[in-house]
């Protein structure tokens, strides 16, 4: 296995670390073997509108990395070394991808080890969501559509991006991680690709709800073992990499208002 290239990027400034939080890994789909993936070309029949929903986290529901943008308010993201810049590091196949993200979460929660889970929160809910995204939300619930977020993302920090909203989430699978005396201790387990998968599958499996039926959206190939559970016209990539667009039955980028419209009419 050749190893994953990468070096540190030192963030000069806080306007700097806010660049960091657009940035994304650069990945190459030719050398995943995801099992779900293995099926991704056989099927092409798009739902009329889908009866489930499952949605990406970050750079989805929200354009930048929610844990690049905190660890840059709480003055702590130049204690990353891993850091999503395209420049940084280079996956070539799917152990390598699991791997990555499993370090670089675990990395970015032990950065903020020690803080106050209210001050993560509360940076946290001041990331702006994705244009569009509510609407989308509203016209599932209204539709009796459940609606899934997923990510690597802690599951407490998407709570806590959603919680604006006012809007109950049917679930959520993320990354999990123990809090001590209000504060932030450590990751117990981290939604790698695979945990993706495995959420939508055991979350579809309960509700009744067939993939045939179900629309994933996702932005980069950390997503597509979760999207190729579902036929390739149920496949969105959003605000996505080039590499995984043509995986996908269709693509948006900057707000969600037209695919609301494409998927209810």
């Amino acid at each position: 296995m050749k190893p994953m290239s990468k070096r540190v990027v030192a963030a000069t400034s806080f306007s700097d670390m806010e660049k960091m939080c657009k940035l994304k890994p650069r990945f190459c789909p030719g050398m995943l073997n995801c099992p779900e993936m293995n099926v991704m070309t056989l099927h092409s029949t798009e739902s009329s509108r889908p009866r489930a929903i499952v949605c990406d986290v970050g750079h989805t529901i929200i354009a930048e990395s929610v844990l690049n943008h905190v660890l840059a308010r709480l003055g702590r993201l130049g204690a990353v070394r891993v850091l999503y810049d395209r420049s940084v590091l280079t996956i070539e196949n799917e152990v390598q991808m699991e791997a990555w993200v499993e370090q670089v979460i675990r990395e970015k929660v032990d950065a903020m080890q020690g803080v106050d889970v209210s001050s993560v929160l509360r940076f946290a809910s001041q990331v702006p969501l994705t244009p569009g995204f509510d609407q989308l939300l509203d016209r599932a619930l209204s539709s009796q559509v459940p609606f899934m977020l997923m990510g690597a993302v802690p599951t407490l920090i998407t709570e806590a991006l959603i919680a604006p909203m006012r809007r109950a989430i049917s679930n959520i699978a993320g990354t999990e991680v123990v809090t001590v005396n209000g504060q932030i201790d450590r990751v117990t387990r981290v939604c790698t690709p695979r945990a993706k998968a495995q959420a939508v599958k055991k979350w579809l499996a309960a509700i009744g709800i067939a993939t045939e039926e179900t629309v994933v959206i996702g932005d980069s190939i950390g997503d597509l073992c979760a999207m190729g559970l579902v036929p390739k016209g149920n496949r969105v990539a959003f605000n996505a990499d080039p590499d995984i667009v043509p995986f996908a039955g269709r693509s948006h980028s900057g707000a969600m208002y037209e695919l609301t419209q494409e998927l209810f009419g």
